[in-house]
């Protein structure tokens, strides 16, 4: 049974995820050697504007991991969350009871169709069709097959929530002959 909604949904606010922005080049990928920075957040619309700082710190193989200092907490996060209705982003640890992820308040059913969507965009389908998008050209077989399995378990537990409706239905209507 799905929890009842007395928290803010994490994933309906706003997500900085360092490693992403500096895919995209929002941050640069090679910063010089730089060990810390500042990336300035701002949305005029909305009148906000927040400094927040990165670091790096050294692989083990080489190169450098970079991540965000949370403003509040000041651990070392990859993801800063802005939760709707909120003032500043901050790491999910400083959210700690007030927010939750949208699985906590989804019952079995949301739960596998949330899951199967994910797996959908993980293959790059844009469309957001009901089928699984075919293999992309830079994933090994057997990879693929890992997710066609996770997709295929996800939807033989709709199959199977909905034949227990029916079930419980034509025993329903049984009983009322």
């Amino acid at each position: 049974m799905p929890r009842a909604r007395q928290r803010a949904c994490l994933e309906s606010g706003q997500k900085l995820d360092i490693n992403q922005l500096r895919r995209t080049g929002v941050i640069p990928a090679a910063l010089n050697g730089e060990k810390a920075g500042t990336l300035g957040v701002k949305f005029p619309q909305i009148d906000f504007a927040q400094e927040i700082q990165f670091v790096s710190r050294k692989r083990h193989f080489g190169g450098r991991q970079y991540y965000f200092v949370c403003p509040v907490s000041g651990r070392l996060a990859s993801v800063l969350w802005r939760p709707s209705g909120a003032s500043r982003f901050a790491c999910r640890q400083a959210w700690r009871g007030q927010v939750g992820y949208a699985t906590q308040f989804a019952d079995p059913c949301d739960r596998a169709h949330l899951a199967k969507r994910k797996i959908r965009r993980r293959l790059g389908d844009v469309d957001e069709f009901d089928d699984l998008p075919p293999r992309p050209k830079h994933m090994r077989h057997a990879t693929y097959e890992r997710w066609r399995e996770r997709y295929n378990a996800q939807q033989q537990r709709l199959d199977d929530a909905l034949m227990m409706v029916w079930q419980s239905k034509w025993a329903l209507l049984k009983a009322f002959k």
